[in-house]
């Protein structure tokens, strides 16, 4: 699925997600009585967002999030399944607002 250098820079990632200094987006959320509400919500810091956007054969791959199950296979110990979820979160928020479908 990936090329070994895109694995690579991928468990680098992984490993650094959680370093920085979290960014909050305010995010709308459901409420059952109908009510508009929004949350907010932690995202990786907008730089580190980016440098993972540019990286086209990482972002593809974490903006398809069938492959989650796949990936933390692939990974296996080399990185936390949590870490490789926030960045597949990250790179969904970067595709909104990119305007991809992701």
């Amino acid at each position: 699925m990936l090329s070994d250098p895109a694995r690579f820079r991928l468990v680098h990632y992984c490993r650094r997600v959680g370093t920085g200094p979290a960014d909050w987006v305010e995010r709308p959320c459901g409420n059952p009585f109908g009510r508009e509400r929004t949350r907010r919500v932690p995202y990786s810091d907008p730089e580190f967002r980016r440098l993972v956007w540019a990286d086209g054969e990482v972002r593809d791959v974490l903006v398809d999030d069938d492959n989650f199950e796949v990936l933390a296979d692939e990974l296996g110990g080399f990185a936390s399944p949590i870490n490789l979820l926030q960045l597949m979160c990250d790179m969904t928020l970067e595709a909104e607002r990119a305007g991809v479908a992701a």
